[in-house]
């Protein structure tokens, strides 16, 4: 029996596109995670100004301590997270269509939404932005913001929204 011989040359790889950022600096899209892959890069700018929306739909629907934290190098899945407390199950469902309405009304997409049938737990995705909106046991039990403590809070309440 011969044994096959196998190339030492391997498939090109794929490269993750570059970018820089406003302080000049060199990124690189993770290329392995397709979540990112398959969806459109919005800049800094753009995921911040979402963020905002929807912290400002979150406190139109009544959520309580809504807030943004900027996980930007701290964590790889998104750049902003919104957080938000809903007084029960059918508030906090209405809250997160309203946060995809709002969303939808500047053509931005929604990759995913998990958790809308128990109403206790609602996360909206949008790939840069994710928003979770939680009762009050979940928010306190999961404690989000002491999770991505390395992320800076955002002083959304002064931010227009164009």
């Amino acid at each position: 029996m011969t044994k096959k011989k196998t190339s030492k040359t391997a498939e090109p790889r794929i490269r993750a596109p570059k970018s820089k950022t406003a302080a000049g600096t060199t990124t690189t899209a993770v290329p392995d995670d397709a979540r990112k892959a398959a969806w459109p890069i919005r800049a800094a700018e753009e995921g911040r100004a979402l963020a905002v929306l929807c912290a400002k739909s979150l406190e139109d629907d009544k959520c309580e301590d809504v807030m943004i934290l900027d996980v930007r190098g701290v964590c790889q899945i998104c750049d902003f997270i919104v957080l938000g407390t809903g007084t029960s199950d059918r508030q906090i469902r209405a809250a997160a269509d309203h946060a995809e309405e709002a969303a939808r009304a500047r053509d931005e997409k929604v990759y995913h939404t998990s958790g809308y049938d128990e109403g206790a737990w609602v996360v909206v995705d949008f790939v840069d932005v994710v928003v979770h909106l939680f009762s009050g046991e979940m928010r306190a039990y999961y404690d989000l913001e002491s999770l991505w403590g390395d992320g800076v809070q955002i002083d959304w309440k002064s931010t227009s929204v164009d």
